[in-house]
């Protein structure tokens, strides 16, 4: 039996008390997607945690968030299917924009 992995999930967002960031090291078993790691990420925390709809869950992820890996932005349809791996980072936040 392979042992777990550690990941990094950061994410920088509208906390319940105000603006703010979130880390946490998370284990997870080896093969394990980002999706499940933000699924994990969402249930633990979504009490803390308010999106665009006053909740945060994975389809408001998929729908008001970017989602990195290792600082890397990737096309939409590979940004939750990627292989994690001992020591990657994964960063949540929610798209900037202005002037």
């Amino acid at each position: 039996m392979e042992k777990n992995i550690k990941v990094l999930v950061k994410f920088y967002g509208y906390l319940v008390k105000g603006e703010g960031e979130l880390f946490e090291e998370m284990e997870v078993p080896p093969g394990t997607n980002v999706k499940k790691v933000v699924d994990r990420f969402s249930r633990k925390h979504c009490a803390s945690i308010t999106g665009s709809s006053g909740t945060f869950t994975q389809k408001n992820i998929e729908q008001t968030h970017v989602v990195m890996l290792n600082g890397l932005s990737m096309e939409k349809d590979r940004q939750l299917t990627s292989i994690v791996r001992d020591g990657d980072q994964i960063t949540i936040f929610l798209p900037i924009c202005g002037g």
